[in-house]
C-alpha cells in the first residue's frame, strides 16, 4: 500500500522537461533508506534519478550510494549472469588448446640447447641463425608471463563468477574489469609468443611443414587433442571475446556512471529551468486570468477602473510568447490581481457606508433644514472624507500600492458623520448649552430683585392700641 501511494505520487509527465527533442524516456523505480526513487533512463541509458517528489538528485555522493541501490535492487535483469556463461565458454577453448601450449614450452624452454637444437636446427643449418636465436630468448621471456596472465585471467573469472552468485554488484563489476585487463594482456602475449615460435621452427626462413617441433613440445595426449603452439584466429577471437563481454561492465560501473549522471543532470537541469518556469507562469497566468474575470465583475460600474489590469494582462502574454521568455511580466498580473481581489470585502463596505452617510444627511436636511449650519459642516466634512475615498479608488485604478487600512479608514469616519447627522434635531426641539445658561440668568436675576425689594421696602409702624393711634392723629391736628 506505501509502494502504491508513492508510486501514485510520482509525476511521469513532470519530467518530459529534461528530455530534448527526439528523446524518449522510461522510468525504473526502486528503494534506498525505504524511500521510493526513479530511475530515468533517456533512450535506453541511465540519465537522472528523482525522488518521489519529483525532484531531481543532484548530490554526487547521494548519486554513487542510490546507483549501487538501485544496480543491487536491478541485479536480475543485468546481464551478468549471460556474460559469465559466455565468458567461460571462450575460456575453455584458450584453457583447452592454448593453456597446454604454455605449459609444454615451459617444460621445453627450461632444458638448456634441449633436444630439439641439438636433433634438428644444428644438423641441418649447421648453426642456429639469428632470428631463430632471438626467437628463442623472446621466448624464454615471454612464455612465464603468458602463463601468469592465464592463472590471473582464470583467478578473476573465478572472482566475477562469485560475486554473480552472491549478487554483488560492486564486486562484479569489478571482477570484470579485472577479467577485461587480464584477456586483453593474455591476448598481447599471444601474439608475440605464437609469433616467436612459428620463427623458431621456420628453420632460418624455410617452409617448415615438419610436425616436429609441436610433438617435441607437446605430450601424446596434448598431440591427440590438437593442441597446436602456432597462431590460431579463433583463439585470438576468443581473447578478444572475453575482454569484450567483460567491457559491459563499465556500463554498470557506479563511479563512471556517478559522474554521467551528474553531468547529464547539471545540463539538463539548466536547459531546462527555463521551461519549468514558462510551465509555472503558465499555471499563473491561468490562475490569474480566472480571477481577474471575478475581478473585473466586481469592479464594474464603480469608482475603481480595471483598465490597467488589462495593460498588464498583455504584456504577460506578450513575454509567455516571447522566445526570450521571463516570468516578470506575469508575476506583476498575478500581484495586480491579488492587490484587487484582496481589497473587494473592504472597498464594498466603505462604499456602503459612504452611501449610508449622504443618505443620513440628506434625510438629517429634511429634519432640521438646509439652511442649519450643521448641515453645511456635515457636507463639508463628507466631501472631504469622499474625497479620500475616490482618492484610493484612482490610485488601485493606476496600480499604485493601497491597502484595506486605508479603505477602512475612510469607512470609520463615514460612520461616525453618518451616526452625527441621524442625531441631529429641529432648533425648537433642542435646548443646547446657551439656551439652559440663558434660563439659569433669567431665574437669577428674578431672585435677585425679588431679594432685593424685599430688603429695602419701608416697614409701617406696627399699631398695637387703637387709643393710641387716635392720640397721636389728634395731636397733630
Amino acid at each position: 500500500m506505501l509502494a502504491a501511494s508513492l508510486t501514485f505520487a510520482f509525476d511521469f509527465n513532470a519530467t518530459s522537461v529534461y528530455l530534448k527533442s527526439g528523446e524518449s524516456s522510461t522510468f525504473v523505480n526502486f528503494t534506498s533508506n525505504n524511500q521510493q526513487y526513479y530511475m530515468m533512463k533517456i533512450n535506453g541509458q541511465e540519465s537522472m534519478i528523482f525522488n518521489s517528489t519529483n525532484s531531481p538528485i543532484t548530490d554526487q555522493t547521494v548519486i554513487s550510494q542510490l546507483l549501487s541501490d538501485y544496480y543491487s535492487s536491478q541485479f536480475n535483469q543485468l546481464p551478468f549472469n549471460n556474460i559469465e556463461s559466455q565468458i567461460n565458454a571462450s575460456f575453455y577453448n584458450i584453457s583447452t588448446y592454448y593453456a597446454p601450449c604454455i605449459k609444454g614450452m615451459e617444460s621445453f624452454l627450461a632444458v638448456p640447447y634441449n633436444t630439439y637444437m641439438l636433433a634438428i636446427i644444428i644438423p641441418n643449418q649447421g648453426f642456429v641463425c639469428e632470428p631463430q636465436w632471438k626467437a628463442y630468448q623472446s621466448m624464454q621471456n615471454s612464455t612465464p608471463l603468458e602463463n601468469q596472465s592465464m592463472y590471473n585471467l582464470n583467478q578473476s573469472i573465478n572472482q566475477f563468477y562469485d560475486s554473480v552468485q552472491q549478487q554483488d554488484i560492486s564486486g562484479a563489476i569489478n571482477g570484470l574489469k579485472t577479467v577485461q585487463s587480464n584477456a586483453q594482456q593474455l591476448e598481447a602475449g599471444y601474439a608475440q609468443l605464437t609469433a616467436d615460435f612459428t620463427t623458431f621452427t621456420n628453420f632460418c626462413g624455410g617452409n617448415n611443414t615438419n610436425p616436429t617441433p609441436v610433438e617435441m613440445i607437446l605430450t601424446p595426449q596434448q598431440q591427440n587433442n590438437n593442441v597446436t603452439c602456432f597462431y590460431q584466429t579463433s583463439i585470438d577471437q576468443n581473447m578478444k571475446d572475453i575482454a569484450n563481454m567483460a567491457q559491459q561492465g563499465n556500463n554498470y560501473n557506479i563511479q563512471s556512471m556517478e559522474g554521467s549522471i551528474y553531468s547529464q543532470t547539471t545540463q539538463r537541469i539548466q536547459s531546462a529551468q527555463a521551461a519549468i518556469q514558462k510551465n509555472q507562469s503558465l499555471n499563473e497566468m491561468q490562475s490569474a486570468e480566472a480571477e481577474y474575470q471575478k475581478v473585473k465583475n466586481f469592479y464594474a460600474g464603480t469608482s475603481v477602473s480595471t483598465s490597467y489590469l488589462a495593460g498588464l494582462e498583455q504584456q504577460a502574454q506578450t513575454s509567455l510568447n516571447a522566445s526570450n521568455f521571463s516570468s516578470d511580466a506575469v508575476q506583476n498580473f498575478s500581484q495586480a490581481i491579488q492587490q484587487f481581489y484582496t481589497l473587494e470585502s473592504q472597498f464594498n463596505t466603505t462604499t456602503v457606508s459612504l452611501s449610508n452617510t449622504l443618505n443620513s444627511i440628506n434625510t438629517a436636511i429634511d429634519r432640521v433644514g438646509r439652511s442649519d449650519p450643521r448641515i453645511a459642516q456635515a457636507q463639508t466634512n463628507f466631501t472631504a472624507i469622499n474625497q479620500q475615498y475616490k482618492n484610493l479608488s484612482q490610485q488601485l485604478s493606476n496600480g499604485l500600492p493601497v491597502t484595506s487600512n486605508q479603505f477602512q479608514a475612510v469607512q470609520t469616519q463615514s460612520d461616525a458623520l453618518a451616526t452625527y447627522a441621524t442625531s441631529l434635531q429641529p432648533p425648537e426641539n433642542q435646548f443646547g448649552w446657551l439656551q439652559i445658561v440663558a434660563v439659569i440668568i433669567i431665574i437669577l436675576v428674578v431672585i435677585g430683585v425679588l431679594l432685593y425689594f424685599r430688603r429695602f421696602k419701608k416697614t409701617p409702624p406696627k399699631i398695637t392700641d387703637l387709643k393710641t393711634e387716635y392720640s397721636l392723629n389728634t395731636e397733630k391736628k
